[in-house]
């Protein structure tokens, strides 16, 4: 039973679109990560501004296949992120953008 005044937390992250894990279950023919370059493998939900709005807000963390991690700030990517007010495949272009963002070599962004 929670305490009261306690709230409840959940989390959600995304994947690149490389690998479709919308079912939960890992495929038959998954991605080997040694086999990628540097690229932002999953972060936290950037599908529409209101989830952003429900985790950090000012950015989003994000982890590579080769197993660094780094903060993006959201005004790299919210440009792109304001539009997609549904989960729809009309927006996979401004998704595809923003996992292209998120992979993108900043020197001022704090690597891990």
């Amino acid at each position: 039973m929670a305490r009261a005044g306690r709230k409840k937390s959940a989390g959600g992250y995304g994947t690149n679109p490389l690998v479709d894990w919308g079912s939960g279950d890992i495929p038959d023919n998954a991605i080997k990560l040694l086999s990628l370059e540097r690229i932002p493998f999953i972060a936290d939900g950037v599908g529409m501004p209101k989830r952003v709005d429900s985790r950090h807000k000012d950015g989003v963390n994000v982890i590579f296949s080769d197993g660094s991690g780094s903060w993006v700030p959201r005004e790299k990517f919210n440009s792109e992120l304001s539009g997609c007010t549904s989960l729809s495949a009309g927006n996979n272009a401004a998704q595809d953008r923003i996992w292209q963002i998120l992979g993108e070599k900043d020197p001022n962004q704090q690597q891990q």
